[in-house]
């Protein structure tokens, strides 16, 4: 089986870090699959759709060897916001697509269905994952930027400012970061500080 990785659409860099391809007709990579601790969601070529909030099991990888398989690999963060779900849930077990959103699963099983090369497929998913951020847009950008600005500072005062910037109480802030984070703005703060003390 070779796979390879495929350049992410400009519309999505943001908040996607790549696209893995396993595919029966594709070009070899001599590049490792490095899926451990990434988000992601996970297309096979039987139409079922997964998100994955820490990493694609290994088997998924190993299984159906004439079969084709994208990863859609996500940076941190930015799935749980895309799909409205839970950080700490992902994190816990995969999501089916059908579960999440029967209707729009059915659509996009449809569309793929009638795609019929697996670039055609990448499109597909593309489209589908673009309009979750755009539909989604405001948690996606708040999550990023609250993310970053505690990456840079993880002093006790950037919450208050992020706060401030980003138009909401308190209180709505923690419960946003805590549900597409999976801990809360101040734990996060915490660990940022505990990095950079080591580092």
């Amino acid at each position: 089986m070779n796979y390879y990785y495929r350049e992410v659409n400009p519309d999505l860099r943001q908040y996607v870090r790549s696209i893995l391809v396993f595919d029966a007709g594709g070009k070899k990579s001599n590049l490792p699959v490095v899926t451990r601790g990434i988000p992601a969601l996970f297309y096979k070529e039987d139409h079922s759709i997964f998100l994955y909030g820490e990493s694609v099991p290994d088997e998924e990888w190993s299984s159906e060897k004439n079969k084709t398989r994208i990863a859609f690999l996500f940076k941190p963060f930015s799935l749980p916001a895309a799909f409205k779900c839970s950080a700490k849930e992902l994190k816990e077990s995969p999501l089916d697509l059908g579960r999440w959103n029967a209707r729009k699963s059915k659509a996009l099983q449809d569309h793929l269905h009638h795609s019929k090369s697996t670039a055609d497929k990448i499109k597909c998913l593309e489209r589908f994952i673009s309009g979750q951020i755009e539909r989604n847009r405001r948690d996606c950008e708040m999550i990023r930027c609250a993310t970053d600005a505690l990456m840079q500072d993880s002093s006790a005062e950037v919450l208050a400012q992020l706060v401030a910037k980003l138009n909401l109480t308190e209180r709505t802030f923690q419960r946003i970061f805590k549900k597409y984070v999976g801990v809360s703005a101040n734990e996060y703060r915490r660990i940022c500080q505990h990095y950079f003390a080591f580092s």
